[in-house]
């Protein structure tokens, strides 16, 4: 029979299909101890009745943490910056925590979240983290601070203990999947030198390394190559600031926006033969800036730029710009690995999984000038 509220139980499947209620309650979640014809009939039956799953789920998950257990919802969350679907860096990201959930049979929830030093008491969260309904939480960017943050304000149902997994960013205390950036800048710098160049700049939103650590991770890199090479990075490698603007490759600048400074820099400095992009959105807008002002690219000044996700393309459509390719896609593909692996079991240690970068080689680099 239905319960008061009219919706049908795990009864009412049982009495349908003979068996026990604890029979259905075990097909239900798909325990191999329900043999394969047997759970394929009760969830037949159950579709066919119109079964809510999540009709006893709260009771179920109340029942099982009073004896130190946890359901596995099947469901991973990822917290995203807003408008992250417009760049081609977060949708490969994206596209492989995707397809690895999906082959596991897992669901995401896609929630944003604030930079952060945006992050307040009242940062809101949907209503589907309070309920308990999240297995894991995937966070491109430091995971540490973000799941600290969320513990603090935690809800019932064990948000507080939910398992964290950062991409891009090693966090400490959960596990992170990141890439070899230092490795992808010793590489850029062993290359300009391989070509002659002896001094170069790299562009970047912040000299403040503390506050992107990635780029001090870079920039050890730069030094290492710099070094073997005999040469002291202090002296050879200059920075140039730009806006944030430059990281976005759908931006526009407006007519002359700082196409005079930065080639006023390199004519200031005509010892610096070559320029490292902050992504390849930076080495893109510097490229078409300086064309405008008259430097050509390769043949006044190398352009690298970092990432290999968005193209300058020539005129034929072809992507000519030299970059160092990050493992976005299989990023996020270990990233939903170690969600599922640390949802299933909360017990597991946190880690720290490196993939290599590349360096991709196309028509913007080349021999330094004389």
């Amino acid at each position: 029979m239905q319960d008061s509220s009219g919706k049908i139980t795990q009864h009412d499947i049982a009495l349908h299909c003979g068996v026990h209620q604890s029979t259905v309650s075990l097909a239900l979640r798909r325990d191999p101890r329900v043999p394969e014809e047997t759970a394929r009939r009760i969830l037949a039956v159950a579709g066919e009745m119109g079964y809510d799953v999540s009709h006893n789920a709260p009771a179920r998950r109340l029942a099982l943490q009073r004896y130190g257990r946890e359901m596995l919802n099947h469901v991973v969350a990822i917290l995203v910056r807003p408008g992250f679907v417009q760049f081609r860096y977060h949708a490969t990201l994206f596209s492989g925590v995707v397809d690895a959930l999906t082959q596991e049979g897992f669901a995401l929830v896609v929630a944003y979240l604030p930079h952060p030093w945006q992050l307040t008491k009242t940062f809101p969260l949907p209503s589907i983290f309070s309920r308990g309904d999240i297995d894991a939480v995937i966070v491109s960017g430091p995971g540490s601070l973000y799941s600290d943050h969320i513990r603090q304000t935690a809800t019932p149902f064990g948000l507080a203990n939910l398992p964290y997994i950062s991409m891009l960013y090693q966090s400490p205390g959960v596990s992170s999947v990141v890439a070899d950036d230092e490795q992808g800048a010793y590489l850029a710098a062993c290359h300009l030198l391989a070509q002659g160049h002896r001094r170069l700049v790299q562009l970047c939103t912040t000299t403040d390394f503390a506050a992107v650590p990635l780029l001090a991770i870079r920039y050890r890199g730069i030094c290492q190559a710099f070094t073997e090479a005999g040469l002291d990075p202090e002296q050879h490698v200059s920075f140039y600031i730009v806006s944030p603007d430059w990281l976005n490759p759908n931006w526009t600048p407006g007519a002359g926006h700082e196409i005079a400074p930065l080639a006023t820099f390199l004519r200031e400095h005509p010892e610096i033969t070559a320029i490292l992009g902050q992504n390849d959105a930076s080495a893109i807008h510097a490229w078409r800036q300086l064309n405008a002002a008259g430097i050509r690219v390769p043949e006044d000044i190398s352009i690298i730029g970092y990432d290999d996700v968005d193209p300058m393309q020539d005129e034929h459509g072809q992507n000519i710009m030299t970059s160092v390719r990050l493992p976005l896609y299989n990023i996020g593909r270990e990233a939903a690995r170690l969600a599922i692996l640390h949802g299933t079991d909360h017990s597991a240690p946190p880690e720290t999984i490196v993939l290599p970068t590349t360096l991709t080689l196309r028509a913007s680099t080349a021999p330094a000038r004389r």
